[in-house]
């Protein structure tokens, strides 16, 4: 009986071995390049193979636990596909409400400093009057002065 079950799982087991061992150069590479490597592009792929491989032999070999382990592993690789995706398009969105905030503050700032431009303008169009006023008056009185 013993011999039996170890031949029923020897598939199993040649399979996990090989599956962990091609997931430590991808680990190291996951940690080496910063990636979380459980929704890390390539990791995700290598676990949708592994599914695909486990359900695929589970069924050649007709051992239902195995064919099923690799469904269960596909299944969980999409669903970690869909999360990183959803959170992909929430980041993209993010930014484009950062980069549309910033154009509207800029746009904004633009706007203050043209009115304020205006005002100095028109502040110094004023004084510009002014002396010419005062000039004015100034050179009447003096020609008031000359005439007396």
């Amino acid at each position: 009986m013993i011999a039996t079950d170890l031949a029923r799982q020897a598939p199993r087991l040649i399979i996990h071995g090989y599956a962990r061992a091609a997931r430590v150069p991808l680990g190291v590479a996951a940690r080496v390049l910063g990636h979380p490597e459980p929704t890390w592009g390539p990791s995700l792929a290598l676990e949708q193979v592994e599914g695909l491989v486990e359900a695929t032999l589970g069924t050649w070999l007709r051992d239902e636990a195995l064919a099923e382990e690799g469904r269960v592993r596909q299944e969980r690789a999409a669903e970690l596909r869909a999360a990183a995706e959803a959170e992909a398009e929430e980041r993209h969105k993010e930014e484009q409400r950062d980069a549309e905030a910033k154009r509207q503050a800029e746009l904004h700032a633009a706007k203050v400093e043209a009115k304020a431009r205006k005002a100095r303008k028109r502040s110094g169009d004023d004084e510009d009057q002014s002396l010419r006023a005062a000039a004015a008056a100034a050179l009447a009185a003096s020609n008031e002065d000359e005439v007396q």
